[in-house]
């Protein structure tokens, strides 16, 4: 199959979206498909002047100014969809994947290209919306109003957990054209690595003797990394051996929390670690990464929200015991005391107690890692790959695209 991947913002800007696009479109190219990737001129640009390669062609496409949007609205829609649907004749695409809604699930397909499927993934900011924490573009009346109408005319949606699943459905998405494929993890990469703990450790100035949560993801208030920052003065109330790193980026008010806590010396943060080699992208979770989580020793998700949280697979592949809040989209792939503990939200005390709950019972912890390998070998990302491409060679095209 000839696939188009469309997605609003590429490499070298590495976040969920970007890794799992990444990981798919190469898996498609393993099982022999061809791919091309469109996404922002900007993103291409820096990847080619980092000389990145990668085994799919990555392409430019301009979408036009949302500034635009609100001045001159039909000529917002009609440059939209004419970049969109030029992008499609030209390179004779069998079928398009969408990565967030916004803005490509709003173009409308032209007589020439009404035979192509259109396949959407959301990917959190483009479905879910928190008033409180200020989430979601869809608070913005004209782009809810036009993301609404783009879902009518998509071919399938895909969600990646059930939380995703029910919010199509609130939406007014038909049950029938949406399809769960939760996402996926390369194995290999963890199952090759050699243990260099305790060259992580010294590298990163944390001490060997501890025992070390990580949580992996930049620090947004949807993350809730206050809470696990919190949590230290509960795990160290009676010694001193628990500590916690969180990798990602803007952690300095989290350094400053610690600070506050007088747990300063137990807190590491480690600034978002480069997936990158001179020629191209290396592998996702980098090197680097897949060590700093095999020399941790407990895997923390105290997130708000989440459409599903790739990290916390990433975590089980590295056989660590997972933690997770009872919040959309975070708890999804977890098992409650079967492949990880599911723990209320905004909660230091229960992170605490479940962390000294396992300490003190290795043998449930044990259980807790294997089922947990178990189901990330489930979910490799060649095995989630074949599930996309049953979806589209199903070829189901709504009425309204014809």
């Amino acid at each position: 199959m000839n696939i188009g991947i469309y997605i609003k913002s590429y490499f070298p800007n590495i976040g969920g979206a970007q890794v799992s696009t990444h990981c798919l479109a190469n898996s498609f190219i393993d099982l022999g498909h061809k791919v091309t990737i469109f996404t922002s001129p900007s993103s291409v640009k820096l990847c080619a002047s980092k000389s990145w390669e990668f085994n799919y062609r990555l392409a430019s496409i301009i979408s036009p100014p949302e500034i635009l949007l609100h001045t001159f609205p039909s000529v917002w829609r009609y440059l939209l969809n004419l970049f969109f649907n030029r992008s499609i004749t030209n390179n004779k695409f069998d079928v398009v994947q969408i990565i967030n809604a916004w803005p490509w699930a709003i173009a409308k397909l032209n007589n020439k290209n009404q035979r192509v499927p259109i396949v959407l993934r959301a990917v959190g900011d483009d479905l879910q919306i928190d008033e409180i924490i200020g989430y979601g573009i869809r608070r913005n009346a004209t782009i809810n109003e036009l993301i609404l109408d783009g879902y009518k005319r998509i071919s399938f949606a895909i969600a990646n957990s059930e939380t995703t699943y029910k919010e199509y459905q609130n939406i007014g998405l038909e049950e029938d054209k949406i399809k769960l494929i939760i996402p996926g993890v390369n194995n290999f990469i963890f199952n090759e690595a050699i243990s260099k703990k305790d060259e992580i450790r010294d590298k990163y100035k944390m001490p060997n003797e501890k025992i070390l949560l990580i949580a992996v993801g930049r620090n947004h208030a949807k993350k809730g990394y206050s809470t696990l920052v919190k949590a230290l003065k509960y795990l160290n109330a009676d010694n001193n051996k628990f500590i916690i790193a969180i990798v990602g980026k803007n952690l300095k008010d989290l350094s400053l929390l610690a600070r506050n806590e007088n747990q300063e010396q137990n807190f590491f943060p480690v600034e978002e670690i480069s997936t990158t080699i001179d020629k191209g992208v290396s592998q996702f979770p980098s090197e680097e990464l897949v060590h700093l989580y095999k020399s941790a020793d407990y895997f923390i998700m105290p997130s708000l929200l989440e459409t599903f949280g790739n990290v916390k697979l990433e975590a089980m592949a590295a056989g660590l015991p997972i933690i997770v809040t009872n919040t959309p989209g975070t708890y999804e792939g977890v098992k409650h005391n079967v492949n990880g503990i599911i723990i209320p939200k905004n909660s230091p005390k229960e992170i605490a107690r479940t962390v000294h709950k396992l300490e003190s019972n290795p043998s449930f912890k044990l259980e807790l890692i294997k089922n947990a390998l178990a189901f990330a070998e489930l979910q490799d990302w060649g095995n989630v790959a074949k599930k996309y491409l049953q979806i589209y060679k199903f070829n189901k095209i709504p009425s309204e695209n014809i």
